[in-house]
């Protein structure tokens, strides 16, 4: 009877195993096709994977360490009361895979900010309405710092 409840047990774990397997198998998959598809990117709902995420984000700041990000995560949302520009300083250092981030406007339109590796700013004419700042990623490693500068008619706030 011991024997054949250890076998029941271990064919359980064994299932428990596959199933977990393959469910972030998926999951990633779906993550590391996202890069090049702004439909996807728009979307409010973000979806990413880091195997190791370190540091932080604020209402105008972020600086993270990180590696075997997939996926794409929303930093900050932006509510502007008219034309206005937003200047964006960044450094990126990518040891592996592929990082943008992006600038997604009231009407869905996905801009690039910067991608792959590279130290500079940009500034983007901001208009009425709500927008945000996204990060995508595809199997990347590095670090990345990326400071916003604003006018007053801009309320810019991290989203969690």
């Amino acid at each position: 009877m011991k024997r054949i409840t250890k076998v029941a047990l271990l064919l359980i774990l064994s299932i428990i195993m596959i199933t977990v397997l393959n469910g972030c198998s998926r999951v990633s998959a779906y993550q590391k096709g996202i890069y090049d598809k702004d439909k996807e990117i728009v979307k409010q709902n973000d979806s990413a994977t880091f195997f190791k995420r370190i540091g932080n984000t604020t209402n105008d700041t972020l600086a993270i360490s990180f590696s075997s990000f997939s996926g794409m995560e929303s930093l900050w949302s932006i509510k502007s009361k008219g034309d206005n520009t937003l200047t964006i300083e960044y450094d990126l250092h990518l040891d592996k895979g592929r990082f943008k981030c992006v600038f997604i406007t009231p009407e869905d339109e996905v801009i690039n900010i910067f991608e792959d590796e590279d130290k500079d700013n940009k500034t983007i004419e901001l208009p009425e309405g709500k927008s945000r700042i996204k990060i995508v990623g595809k199997e990347a490693k590095g670090k990345v710092a990326i400071s916003i500068i604003s006018m007053e008619d801009v309320n810019i706030q991290e989203i969690d």
